[in-house]
């Protein structure tokens, strides 16, 4: 059977049956794709920025230990070179504090790769072997043994340092990559529920459209209070969508416009719509 041979009222009913479920399937899509967009910037925001930090902390006091050494081998008077070691013990404790929050947080966090887990791991390996040849250096330049500090940090501690540091700064490299992996995934997620939600608010009208003709009349006048009714959606729904803006929340917008329309002429045309069943 034709859909123009069905009665107006069960015809009526199957078209904004349809509308209806485009709405349910816009709302669903959009809740779906701001939870996996919101996901991403939590994971930016609050783990991947957070462990970027601590990163470039570890990176920052290994240049800065590598430096006061230096300059415990070049100083003769006791006075400086305690300073320089007093410094040396303090971004050690810088060093060692951001390397317990980075580990646990890479212990806790269900999301924390194999790379990220692999090259702490080698970062705590080499920082375990330059530890005693950077020890060694310090106590002979504390005794002022310059040419023996300088012989240990040329030909032993500064190699080992040197990986040590270039570890650091690989895994702030791999960090800067997820955190651009999970802006891309936002940026994707964003784009695909716009693009759906505005196909699915098109179909929509069209189906409102065709029952509005088909029944003569009503197009002009609702035509009239759509941008009002629009209006009045993108009110209720821009809230909700937060900082994702207008793409968003135009396609909500103009749904609720479809279904007030509809009730609206619904009731305008009882006597029609009803008295034809």
């Amino acid at each position: 059977m034709a859909l123009v041979n069905l009665k107006i009222g069960l015809r009526l009913g199957i078209g904004f049956g349809v509308i209806l479920t485009l709405l349910l399937c816009i709302a669903a899509l959009g809740i779906t794709r701001m939870d996996k967009i919101q996901q991403n910037l939590e994971e930016i925001a609050s783990i991947n920025n957070l462990e970027l930090a601590l990163a470039n902390t570890m990176g920052s006091k290994v240049r800065d230990i590598s430096i006061y050494i230096r300059n415990m081998v070049l100083l003769t008077d006791s006075a400086e070179i305690n300073k320089e070691q007093k410094k040396i013990e303090a971004a050690r404790a810088d060093y060692r504090e951001a390397a317990s929050k980075l580990e646990k947080m890479f212990s806790e966090l269900p999301g924390t790769t194999e790379i990220e887990r692999a090259q702490l791991a080698k970062i705590k390996e080499l920082r375990e072997a330059a530890r005693p040849l950077n020890d060694q250096v310090i106590t002979l330049g504390a005794q002022n043994k310059n040419v023996e500090a300088t012989t240990v940090l040329m030909t032993q501690a500064r190699q080992i340092t040197r990986k040590w540091l270039i570890a650091t700064d690989e895994l702030q490299g791999i960090k800067a990559q997820l955190n651009e992996q999970a802006r891309k995934e936002a940026v994707q997620a964003y784009t695909s529920a716009r693009n759906m939600m505005f196909g699915l608010t098109g179909v929509a009208l069209v189906l409102l459209v065709s029952q509005w003709r088909s029944l003569g009349g009503a197009l002009p006048w609702a035509a009239m209070l759509m941008p009002l009714m629009a209006c009045v959606g993108l009110v209720l729904f821009k809230p909700w969508v937060g900082q994702l803006g207008l793409p968003i929340a135009l396609p909500l917008a103009a749904v609720f416009a479809l279904i007030v329309m509809g009730a609206a002429f619904f009731r305008s045309h009882s006597e029609l719509v009803w008295g034809k069943i």
